[in-house]
């Protein structure tokens, strides 16, 4: 049960970049995005500009 801790692995910035762009044109807002990040990724922090 020690693996489901978190659901975050090791990825990298291009896999996140390419996960946002393909979700840009479905006309998706910035807090779907994040919360899809979360969902997907594990991340439970974000520093966007």
């Amino acid at each position: 049960m020690e693996n489901n801790k978190s659901k975050a692995k090791n990825i990298t910035k291009e896999e996140v970049y390419e996960y946002l762009l393909s979700r840009t044109s479905s006309g998706i807002s910035r807090n779907e995005i994040i919360q899809e990040l979360k969902d997907k990724f594990g991340f439970t922090a974000f520093k966007f500009i």
